[in-house]
C-alpha cells in the first residue's frame, strides 16, 4: 500500500484537460506500447470508472498504473498483491482493538482500501472468495462502513483472465478492460533492450479537486445522447448479439458516461460518432471476442476524422513494421516512401476542405506521427545516398 505525498509541481496555467492529456501522453512516450493502456486509465478517472487490465507478467502494467500517483495531488492511494493466502484485513484494515473492548465491531481503515480515492489491486482474480465479496459491493456502492471518503477509480490487474461465472458480477464492474501484452513490434524492442528500463517523469500534476470538476463538466456533456450517437449504440448492440456477444444493461448503460469523458478529454461540446472509438475497451467479455468487437466498431461510419485516421493509421502500421535488417529496409524504403508520401497527400486534401475546426485540431494531432515517420525515412534515405539534410 502506498499514501506517499505528491510534491506539488510549479503553478500552471494550463486547463485540467491539458494536464490529464499531458499526463496520458508522457505515460505512453514512457511506456513502450501502453498508449491504450494511458488512455483508457485517463477516461476511468474522467467518467469515475473501473480499469482491469489482462496480460502477462512483466508487461509493465504495474509500473505504469504506479507511475500515476507522482501526478494526483491531493488523492490517497492504496496498493496490493493479492494472492489466495490474502486476508480481508490486508485489503480492508484490521479489527480495532479499541472498539473489540468496547463490543462493537469496527475496522481500522486508515491506509487501506476503504481509506483511498485511487486503489491498484495486483493479481484481483487470485484473491479468495470472502475478498471479492467485498470487493463486489465496494466498487459498486463505493464506500465501505465507516470510510471516510468514496473510492473513485480503482485499476485492477491480471495474468490471465479468469473463465469461472462466479467472478461475472465482479467482472462486470469493471467498465474498462484491456489485454496487454509483451511488446510486438521489433523496432520497439531494440529500443526496449538497448537502454535502461523507463523511468515515468511526471510533466505536470493535476488535484484531487480539480478531478471531481472534470467529472462533473464530463457528465454535463450532452445530458441527452444525440440521435446519430444512440441509432449507431442500437445498430451496435444488434450487430454483437448476432455475433454471440452480449452487455449487461448497466454496462450499456455506463457506456454514456465513457462517451461523456472521451468527449471532455477531446475539447467537445458533444458526443460524437467518432468517440464510439473508445468502446473497444468496454464492449468485450471473453480475450476471442476482440477481434468481433473491433470488426463492429470499424463498421461505423465515423465521418471525414475517422476516414483520415484510418488513412494515417494503415501509414504507420506499415511503418512500425518495417524490416530491422538493415539491407531489408534499404530494399523496403522506396515503398514505404511511397505509401507515408500517399497518406500524407490524402491528409492535405481534407485539411484544404471544408472541416470544423475540431477536426482539423484532431487531424493535425494525428498527423504529427506521419510526419514525424516520414522525416525519420527522408533521413535514412539521406545518410544512405550520401546526402546531406
Amino acid at each position: 500500500m502506498s499514501n506517499a505525498e505528491v510534491i506539488p509541481m510549479p503553478e500552471t496555467k494550463t486547463s485540467t484537460r491539458e494536464r490529464l492529456c499531458q499526463l496520458r501522453d508522457a505515460l505512453s512516450a514512457t511506456f513502450a506500447e501502453r498508449g491504450n493502456l494511458a488512455e483508457a486509465v485517463m477516461l476511468a478517472i474522467v467518467a469515475k470508472q473501473h480499469v482491469c487490465v489482462v496480460g502477462p507478467p512483466g508487461a509493465a502494467k504495474s509500473a505504469l498504473l504506479l507511475s500515476l500517483q507522482t501526478a494526483i495531488n491531493g488523492g490517497r492511494f492504496f496498493d496490493t498483491l493479492m494472492s489466495r493466502f490474502s486476508v480481508e484485513e490486508d485489503v480492508f484494515g484490521p479489527r480495532s482493538l479499541t472498539a473489540m473492548k468496547a463490543d462493537r465491531w469496527e475496522r481500522v481503515l486508515g491506509g487501506y482500501l476503504a481509506d483511498s480515492e485511487f486503489a491498484f489491486l495486483d493479481e484481483v482474480f487470485k484473491a479468495n472468495g470472502s475478498i471479492l465479496n467485498a470487493l463486489l459491493r465496494i466498487l459498486n456502492e463505493r464506500t465501505y462502513q465507516g470510510a471516510p471518503r468514496p473510492l473513485w477509480t480503482v485499476v485492477a490487474a491480471s495474468n490471465e483472465l479468469q473463465e469461472d461465472e462466479s467472478l461475472d458480477a465482479l467482472w462486470d464492474r469493471f467498465m474498462l478492460r484491456l489485454d496487454v501484452s509483451w511488446v510486438k513490434s521489433e523496432d520497439t524492442f531494440r529500443r526496449l533492450i538497448s537502454r535502461r528500463p523507463p523511468k515515468f517523469s511526471t510533466p505536470c500534476t493535476v488535484s484531487m479537486d480539480e478531478i471531481r470538476v472534470a467529472h462533473d463538466e464530463a457528465m454535463a456533456i450532452s445530458p441527452v445522447l444525440p440521435d446519430a450517437v444512440v441509432t449507431e449504440l442500437c445498430r451496435l448492440r444488434k450487430a454483437l448479439a448476432d455475433a454471440g456477444i452480449h452487455a449487461s444493461d448497466r454496462r450499456w448503460m455506463a457506456i454514456g458516461d465513457l462517451l461523456r469523458a472521451a468527449a471532455w478529454l477531446d475539447g467537445s461540446s458533444a458526443v460524437e460518432i467518432d468517440h464510439l472509438a473508445v468502446l473497444r475497451f468496454a464492449l468485450w467479455s471473453k480475450l476471442d471476442e476482440l477481434p468481433r468487437v473491433k470488426a463492429a466498431l470499424d463498421s461505423i461510419d465515423t465521418g471525414v476524422v475517422g476516414e483520415v485516421t484510418k488513412v494515417i493509421d494503415d501509414a504507420l502500421r506499415a511503418w512500425e513494421s518495417r524490416p530491422s535488417e538493415p539491407v531489408a529496409y534499404r530494399d523496403a524504403q522506396t515503398g514505404l516512401c511511397n505509401t507515408i508520401e500517399e497518406a500524407r497527400r490524402k491528409v492535405d486534401a481534407v485539411l484544404a476542405g471544408s472541416v470544423t475546426k475540431r477536426a482539423r485540431e484532431r487531424i493535425q494531432r494525428k498527423r504529427g506521427a506521419l510526419d514525424s515517420a516520414w522525416d525519420q525515412l527522408r533521413a535514412d534515405l539521406a545518410s544512405r545516398l550520401g546526402f546531406k539534410r
